[in-house]
C-alpha cells in the first residue's frame, strides 16, 4: 500500500499528505524512516508542521536510522538546523 501512496503527489493531495504526516509518528521505525524520505526537499502545504516533526525526529527518535534520515531531510531544506548537527 505504501508503494501506491508513493506514486501520489503529496503536494496536490491533502488526504495522502495527512497520511504521510501521521506516518511520521508511527510506532514502526522503518515506516517513519521511509516517510521522512518522501519529505526531502518538500515545500508546500503543511511545510511548517512537517519540518517541525522531522526536526523532532532528528533529535529524539530512539532509532538511529530514523534520526539519520531526519537529519538528511533537514539538510535538503533552507534553514538553520545547526543545533541538531
Amino acid at each position: 500500500a505504501l508503494e501506491e501512496l508513493n506514486s501520489v503527489d503529496i503536494k496536490e493531495n491533502k488526504n495522502v499528505r495527512n497520511i504521510f504526516i501521521k506516518a511520521l509518528d508511527d510506532k514502526h521505525w522503518s515506516l517513519r524512516e521511509k516517510t521522512i524520505e518522501k519529505f526531502n526537499n518538500y515545500t508546500g502545504a503543511d511545510e511548517d508542521v512537517i519540518r517541525a516533526k522531522i526536526k523532532t525526529l532528528a533529535s529524539t527518535d530512539p532509532r538511529s536510522y530514523v534520526r539519520a534520515g531526519a537529519i538528511n531531510a533537514l539538510a535538503t531544506y533552507k534553514g538553520d538546523y545547526v543545533e541538531i548537527f
